[in-house]
């Protein structure tokens, strides 16, 4: 911000990423695969997702969907 002779309105600074979010994501992608793995029903993978890790419906779906296809 030094590089500009004047800063006019508002400013972002960001410190740090969103790791935590990736971590959960992470996590949630191993457990589906996992049960994926050991033909598990989607309907059953979709609800252990949305209870273990807070995941909505539709993104977990989603997630199943798009590990299963694969």
């Amino acid at each position: 911000m030094e590089a500009e002779n004047e800063v006019r309105g508002e400013a972002t600074i960001v410190i740090g990423g969103a790791t935590e979010r990736e971590a959960a994501v992470a996590s949630a992608e191993a457990d589906a695969r996992l049960l994926l793995a050991h033909d598990t029903p989607a309907r059953a993978v979709q609800e252990l997702l949305m209870a273990r890790h807070g995941m909505a419906k539709r993104d977990a779906y989603a997630l199943v969907l798009r590990l299963r296809d694969r």
